[in-house]
């Protein structure tokens, strides 16, 4: 299976309705708070997201 990773630049530039870089940057500072450290790797200093686990936090953390 092949997994789909973005920057955060590129997750905002592919939704930028739905997700501004200001909301991807804020959420990712908070990452390990929030749960989204599920989606995000780290190669260097590049932050990749797995599209499939982000959307899958989307979900997780919708209206309750």
């Amino acid at each position: 299976m092949k997994k789909n990773y973005l920057t955060p630049e590129k997750l905002s530039d592919k939704y930028p309705e739905a997700f501004p870089i200001r909301w991807i940057r804020n959420k990712l500072a908070e990452r390990e708070k929030n749960g989204l450290s599920v989606a995000v790797h780290k190669v260097g200093g590049t932050i990749l997201i797995d599209e499939e686990k982000f959307f899958a936090w989307i979900e997780s953390h919708g209206a309750r």
